[in-house]
């Protein structure tokens, strides 16, 4: 007690914590190497935390998801915020867009153009499950070719494995100049930055 007491006279009481979340994304919410939280989301989270320290976590698991609703705020797609029982609040924050990359001479203008062809992915990423929905919708064969990590895909794809790759837009491996992207995106998903009711 007296040192409870000593503190709060000292100014010195623990910051309040600033609970933030979301679902990893490039862009939005990535864990980088140095063990740093970066995006969009973080970025947020750090604006509104004010002198609070940030706490942020991922929802990586359906009750990690359902919990969302009691952090201060949560970074979620529509389809998050309906498993969470929560409700849209505002405009998007931001829009993660799933995009086909080809090189810029390439002679192919449409994405239809791929069918039968190779196209380089990261293997278990949104940008694989947004070009199989794309495929599966318009009944197009697409051979994947998977590859575990961005600079293998680059690699891949500079060598002429593939005749496009399907990646995040916030996430273009070696940079936009280097490639030219098939329109319309495979996915475009609106995330919402949503702020616990008080």
């Amino acid at each position: 007690m007296i040192a409870a007491l000593l503190l709060l006279a000292a100014g010195a009481m623990p910051a309040a914590t600033f609970h933030c979340g979301a679902v990893t994304r490039p862009g939005v919410a990535e864990l980088g190497e140095d063990g740093v939280w970066r995006g969009t989301a973080v970025d947020l989270c750090r604006q509104r935390a004010g002198n609070r320290v940030v706490e942020f976590h991922l929802y990586e698991t359906p009750a990690a998801l359902a919990a969302a609703g009691n952090d201060d705020l949560a970074v979620l797609s529509p389809a998050e915020i309906a498993a969470a029982h929560l409700a849209p609040q505002g405009a998007p924050l931001t829009v993660s867009r799933q995009v086909l990359l080809v090189k810029p001479g390439a002679p192919i203008e449409r994405a239809e153009a791929l069918a039968g062809r190779r196209v380089c992915l990261l293997v278990a990423s949104a940008a694989e499950s947004a070009l199989d929905r794309w495929a599966r919708e318009r009944r197009i064969a697409i051979v994947h070719a998977g590859f575990q990590e961005p600079v293998e895909l680059r690699d891949g794809f500079d060598a002429g494995y593939c005749a496009a790759m399907a990646v995040d837009a916030a996430d273009v491996p070696g940079g936009p100049a280097r490639t030219r992207a098939l329109a319309p995106a495979l996915a475009e998903v609106p995330l919402y930055a949503l702020a616990r009711r008080r």
